[in-house]
């Protein structure tokens, strides 16, 4: 391992484009049902950019393949509340910090996609926006569901490394 993050020397953006792009004509089930945003992410790139910046880089090429690949096949909505597409990010996030969770502040929260995308990687994750809008009491709300329960659900584990995600 170096001190590089694997975001630095290489994503499956291929993968992760079309992945991208397809979202934004999902409709059904999708977070963007939820709450319109003006400026919506795409889940798959944000898992991707929060994982790649997370995880400090192998620097082992057929290391680093094997975990891009890993991460790849995680890229479609779909597989967001799949455990054995999620599951072995959230080992790999959880092996790079034995001492606890990753913690993950995001000050520009926006629509969530990025603090939703690093709950479901198993981080401790802190987000606000300053949204001046009609909406911002309930967009808080929101957000803060999203966040604070999200060891209810089972595509956001409450931690990896103890065995109990599901």
């Amino acid at each position: 391992m170096t001190d590089r993050r694997l975001i630095e020397e290489a994503l499956p953006l291929a993968r992760v484009n079309v992945e991208s792009a397809r979202e934004k004509s999902l409709r059904h089930g999708h977070i963007s049902t939820l709450h319109l945003w003006w400026a919506r992410r795409p889940l798959a790139m944000s898992r991707t950019v929060v994982f790649g910046t997370l995880l400090p880089d192998p620097a082992d090429d057929a290391r680093r393949k094997e975990i891009l690949d890993t991460l790849a096949l995680a890229s479609p909505f779909e597989a967001s509340i799949r455990a054995e597409k999620i599951n072995p990010l959230r080992r790999l996030l959880a092996d790079a910090y034995p001492d606890g969770p990753p913690k993950v502040l995001d000050c520009f929260a926006g629509g969530g996609a990025i603090p939703l995308e690093a709950a479901r990687l198993g981080c401790e994750v802190t987000a606000l926006d300053l949204k001046v809008s009609g909406n911002w009491d309930g967009h808080v709300r929101w957000l803060e569901l999203v966040i604070r329960h999200c060891a209810a659900l089972p595509m956001l584990p409450t931690d990896v490394r103890r065995g109990d995600a599901q």
